[in-house]
């Protein structure tokens, strides 16, 4: 299977995932596994989907609380196409997007480069507000 599949695959599988909003104030969590051609993990992402208080404002958030990418399939930018994907998607639906367990400088400046900005308490945490284009908030 291509790294171009994996991508799409990646991709289709977090869009069918934010598209129906949690009917309640409890956030919906779901593992996705991307598998290769051998049927071996190529990507797992840990995402949630939920409401959050932002700016005084109860909104919808979706953060990536996990990404694992296999050894094989790193350095293709599987990651940062699927955080570009999500701003976009979640900047058009007004969707606050975080990015949780920030813990190699790879993934730090991808999610720099993106406009996050860490959260005061924990720099691990790492936030955006889909609506504001030009601006970052840390929540």
């Amino acid at each position: 299977m291509s790294v171009e599949q994996i991508n799409a695959d990646l991709i289709a599988a977090f869009d069918v995932f934010i598209a129906v909003p949690p009917g309640t104030i409890f956030n919906h969590r779901k593992w996705l596994h991307v598998l290769d051609e051998d049927h071996y993990t190529a990507v797992s992402l840990y995402i949630r989907f939920g409401y959050r208080f932002v700016e005084g404002q109860q909104r919808l958030c979706v953060t990536i609380a996990s990404i694992e990418v296999a050894a094989c399939y790193q350095g293709f930018g599987l990651f940062t196409n699927l955080l570009q994907h999500a701003l976009e998607v979640c900047r058009a639906l007004q969707y606050t997007v975080t990015v949780e367990s920030v813990l190699n400088e790879h993934v730090e400046r991808v999610v720099r480069r993106f406009g996050f900005s860490p959260h005061p308490h924990d720099p691990q945490t790492f936030s955006y507000v889909g609506r504001n284009v030009d601006s970052t908030l840390a929540v």
